[in-house]
């Protein structure tokens, strides 16, 4: 296929409404744009991973989507730090099928596939409590980056590498943010990864193309009036974007104060009862991204922002 479209959702965790949130963000999605080619998590399907029945309910609120429309997700620090564990392994493992490369999945999985002109790489940043991604995923990841020959790479991944929220800006414990800008951001760059799909901070949080060398890209930017929204384009960037689309949940979290503005185009806190995602479909040279909000409190939806990146001529 030329075109393809997909939902980015994250940390869907809902332990006061068992995944009833989930549901209707999912629902009011469907009715105003259709299923999409892939539903794209990026970790923290639930609070708790090694209980059961948080799964049970998690998944039985939107069975009728993720068995339906390709689940493509990564591992959450709810299913490999240990107070969430309750003693189990292999967690992610358990609970999605996806053919997976040999590797040890007791703290999460990583894998990766083509659909369209995409290839897509999945990552765990469960490897370890320091470094997020070990040498071993490292390797791989060079060498699936290495071999692919789509036209777009996209790249998913919990911890964040670069985000205006907690985890991705506050010096106190970004220490597994600042391992993956060493470890894995310089693959990205070198390998032409175009966006990176993160989560975790529960924010709405858009970079500008990040350099190998850790710093902002000077980027042109090109507006497009379409579907009476204005789209903002970077008009071809040599470096990866990194996104974060809030929570999926119940749960909201705050922009940090102390986040490096020079970094991100959008920065954005998620206000209580209010659950996001964004849609994304790349088609031709462009990539296309809209972020909703969606308020569970009074069922209405919003279209927040759009964005793109088009590596066609200037």
């Amino acid at each position: 296929t030329d075109t393809v479209t997909f939902m980015h959702i994250s940390d869907t965790q809902d332990t006061q409404l068992h995944g009833s949130v989930w549901a209707e963000l999912m629902r009011s999605a469907m009715q105003k744009q259709g299923p999409p080619d892939m539903i794209l998590h990026t970790g923290d399907i639930v609070q708790n991973g090694g209980v059961e029945s948080d799964w049970k309910q998690m998944l039985g609120h939107v069975q009728k989507y993720v068995s339906s429309i390709p689940f493509m997700a990564a591992s959450g620090n709810h299913s490999y730090w240990e107070r969430y564990k309750n003693g189990y392994e292999d967690i992610e493992h358990k609970h999605i099928t996806v053919k997976l490369p040999a590797q040890n999945t007791n703290n999460g999985i990583y894998y990766s596939y083509d659909y369209g002109d995409v290839h897509f790489t999945v990552l765990s940043s469960g490897d370890s409590p320091s470094s997020g991604v070990g040498e071993k995923q490292l390797k791989w990841l060079e060498n699936d980056l290495a071999r692919a020959e789509k036209r777009w790479k996209i790249v998913l991944i919990h911890n964040p590498l670069y985000s205006c929220g907690r985890w991705g800006s506050n010096d106190s414990v970004n220490g597994v943010a600042k391992a993956l800008r060493e470890g894995v951001g310089p693959l990205l760059c070198r390998y032409g990864v175009d966006l990176v799909l993160q989560g975790h901070d529960h924010v709405f949080s858009l970079t500008l193309p990040i350099t190998q060398q850790g710093a902002p890209e000077p980027c042109a930017v090109r507006t497009v009036q379409e579907d009476g929204a204005e789209i903002y384009y970077y008009v071809q960037p040599s470096s990866p974007v990194y996104l974060v689309s809030g929570a999926g949940g119940s749960q909201n979290r705050a922009v940090e104060e102390a986040y490096n503005r020079a970094f991100f185009s959008q920065a954005q806190s998620v206000s209580a009862n209010t659950a996001c995602y964004s849609l994304i479909t790349v088609s031709g040279n462009r990539l296309t991204a809209a972020f909703y909000e969606y308020d569970y409190q009074n069922h209405e939806e919003r279209r927040i922002y759009c964005w793109g990146i088009d590596k066609g001529e200037e």
